[in-house]
C-alpha cells in the first residue's frame, strides 16, 4: 500500500493514544472529511481499528509504520527568527542520518506537498549543522540555534533535524511528512 502523507501523520498520532475522528481531524490540520477518507483506506488495507471509542493502530499497522515512525523522535511547531522561511515552521527530529536523497531533493519534495521551504541539518559533535555543508547554524543563527537545542535536547551525532515552513501549518506539516516518506523511497 502507498502511504501518503496523511497516512503517516496519523499513525504518528494514534501510536501514542487513542483518537476520535475529530481530534484527530483538529491535530492533522485538515477537515474531516479528508481525514475520513484516509482512515477508510487505512481500515480497509488492515491498518487501524475504528469503533465508538476511537481510532488505532491495528497490530498490522503497527508493523507496517514501525520503519517509518520509529525514528522520528519528536515533531512540533517551532518559531523560528532568524532561518524563518514562512508564516508557520516544524520541526522534525529524526534519529537517522540522511543517506538517501540529497538535501536539495528532500528539498524540493516538501514543496511539491505545499512547504515554502525546508532545511535539513545533522547533529556534527555538539551542535546542529547544515546537512548540504555542515556549517554550524549557530556561526549565523545564534537564537535559532539555541532554541533548536532547547526543544531537541540530548541528540546523537548523526541525528537529522528536518525545519519546514508554510503558510500554515497544516501546509508545512504535509510537507515535512512527505520528506519523511521521500526517506524511505526506493530509488
Amino acid at each position: 500500500m502507498d502511504l501518503s502523507a496523511i497516512a503517516l501523520q496519523i499513525a504518528f498520532m494514534l501510536r501514542e493514544e487513542r483518537l476520535g475522528r475529530r481530534r484527530l481531524a483538529k491535530r492533522v490540520g485538515l477537515g474531516e472529511m479528508a481525514v475520513r477518507l484516509e482512515l477508510d483506506r487505512l481500515r480497509e488495507a488492515g491498518l487501524v481499528h475504528l469503533d465508538r471509542a476511537g481510532c488505532r493502530l491495528s497490530p498490522k499497522g503497527v508493523r507496517a509504520f514501525r520503519p517509518l515512525l520509529d525514528p522520528v523522535r519528536k515533531l512540533i511547531p517551532v518559531d523560528l527568527a532568524e532561518l524563518r522561511m514562512d508564516e508557520a515552521h516544524v520541526a522534525a527530529h529524526l534519529a537517522m542520518g540522511l543517506d538517501g536523497p540529497s538535501a536539495w531533493a528532500l528539498r524540493d519534495a516538501g514543496i511539491r506537498a505545499g512547504a515554502t521551504g525546508l532545511i535539513s541539518l545533522t547533529r556534527i559533535e555538539d551542535e546542529w549543522a547544515f546537512s548540504h555543508n555542515g556549517e554550524p547554524i549557530r556561526a549565523q543563527n545564534p537564537r535559532d540555534a539555541e532554541q533548536l537545542s532547547s526543544r531537541f535536547p540530548n541528540p546523537a551525532p548523526g541525528d537529522s533535524l528536518l525545519l519546514s515552513a508554510g503558510p500554515d501549518l497544516a501546509m508545512c506539516t504535509s510537507g515535512m511528512w512527505t520528506v519523511i516518506r521521500t526517506l524511505y523511497e526506493k530509488p
